[in-house]
């Protein structure tokens, strides 16, 4: 696979890109602990599962995953000086799931809690993720892979909506444009958008057949 191929090469010194870039998958009220699951399983290093829940709507399923993947309350400044009150974030005591965070939102209105979440991310590519979406395997490999194309060094928005939408933002580009909005990719300037021919995300319903 051709993302192999670029990590091979950043072994032996000839590109240094890959390793610099990293991806924050933003999902929104996803509450099936096999979705979750398939969120943290790919072999991809860098890149973080924030799951976005409102505890007051769904409090068995937030305690469910508190439990299962061992989470612990590690409120901070951020929570108290978030635009959109944060009630309370959590992550992992457990090695295993480093990558997932759950931030408790006192909204259930999607962009606003996405939108919230992006001041807790820690990498500078944004994913958000609608309810019912999956990522395909070795999606991030993929999305990895164009980022690092020395020729998308401008880029605002990769995407592809071939089987199901898949927006990748870059962070600062999202925030300058007001966030994740109905509109946001109307917004965004024609160079700075990226049409990729791979398809990353599919229906959860797929899982089915």
């Amino acid at each position: 696979a051709r993302w192999q191929q670029l990590i091979g090469e950043e072994l032996n010194g000839n590109i240094d890109s890959i390793r610099f870039i990293g991806c924050s998958i933003i999902a929104h009220n996803i509450t099936s602990i096999k979705d979750i699951e398939s969120l943290l399983s790919s072999p991809y290093n860098r890149y973080e599962v924030i799951i976005l829940l409102n505890q007051q709507h769904n409090p068995a399923t937030v305690q469910h995953i508190i439990k299962h993947y061992r989470l612990t309350r590690v409120n901070n400044d951020l929570t108290r000086d978030c635009p959109l009150h944060i009630a309370n974030l959590y992550r992992s005591t457990c090695r295993t799931y480093r990558r997932l965070v759950l931030v408790d939102c006192d909204s259930t209105d999607i962009y606003s809690t996405m939108n919230a979440a992006i001041g807790f991310a820690s990498y500078d590519y944004i994913i958000p993720l609608q309810p019912h979406t999956c990522l395909l395997p070795h999606a991030l490999e993929s999305i990895v892979t164009t980022l690092s194309d020395s020729s998308n060094n401008n880029i605002g928005l990769l995407y592809n909506n071939t089987i199901s939408p898949c927006y990748v933002f870059q962070r600062d580009v999202l925030i300058s444009y007001g966030g994740v909005s109905n509109d946001i990719i109307k917004k965004l300037p024609r160079h700075a958008v990226i049409h990729s021919d791979i398809a990353f995300a599919y229906p959860n319903e797929y899982k089915n057949y």
